[in-house]
């Protein structure tokens, strides 16, 4: 076992809930108190035993947007969904991934997607048509707005920074858009950072890359922070009478 990160916050309490992100043998450890407060982050590689009482989160499930008013609507070919509200008008659907990993785990009940819908859409304003592509390793999700509004998401199954690109810009693929219309917003790991924005700006000039800010100061910068960013939103919507 090998804790990669950890993080006290200045919040106090006892723990109340933990979410956790399980993938590639990393697992990732947010404990909250009573108030949804963040208490502790943890990144820890080759765990020799999971943490029990733990709400897990997916990275990799497919998903779906569904208007509100159809929300309990069965969705053809997409059977055994899991249904979260993303705000008054839509609801995201997805199906958890049965990625294996090394230590068994209980179903996810949440996807990292719900945390990264309050992240994109900080840039939903910023020009007529927005892209946000967040991914990790084989994993890309997209959200697309116009106008403010959320149009568009999806995960995609994703090898390479090639297929990311291809993916960020095929919601608007078929729209003739100006730089002066169309923001690009790519949300990827530090390590990531360099690479991606040469690829990417080569074809679209303002592209913006970073990597997700975190709410509170750390002494150490976050290793996969693009995981812990989200996660940590994740908790701010998330209460235990929702599970």
């Amino acid at each position: 076992m090998n804790t990669l990160w950890k993080h006290q916050t200045q919040h106090t309490g006892s723990v109340n809930q933990i979410l956790g992100v399980y993938h590639n043998d990393v697992v990732h450890y947010l404990s909250l108190n009573a108030q949804q407060q963040p208490l502790s982050y943890e990144i820890t590689k080759h765990p020799a035993q999971l943490q029990t009482n733990v709400t897990w989160v997916d990275l990799h499930g497919n998903l779906q947007l569904i208007p509100q008013a159809f929300a309990e609507a069965p969705i053809p070919g997409f059977e055994s969904c899991l249904k979260r509200k993303l705000n008054a008008h839509i609801t995201l659907a997805f199906q958890p991934s049965m990625n294996p990993q090394p230590l068994p785990t209980d179903s996810a009940q949440h996807h990292l997607a719900e945390g990264l819908f309050p992240i994109a859409n900080t840039y939903a304003n910023h020009k007529e048509c927005v892209s946000v592509l967040w991914f990790h390793e084989q994993t890309a999700i997209v959200f697309a707005f116009r106008n403010g509004e959320l149009i568009f998401a999806n995960r995609y199954p994703s090898s390479n920074t090639q297929e990311h690109l291809y993916y960020a810009l095929l919601p608007f693929h078929e729209n003739k858009l100006n730089p002066h219309q169309f923001g690009l917003f790519v949300l990827c790991d530090a390590t990531q950072h360099a690479a991606t924005a040469q690829l990417f700006q080569k074809f679209i000039p303002h592209a913006e890359v970073t990597a997700p800010q975190l709410p509170w100061i750390a002494t150490t910068p976050a290793p996969l922070q693009h995981i812990v960013s989200p996660l940590i939103k994740l908790a701010s919507c998330v209460s235990p009478a929702d599970i």
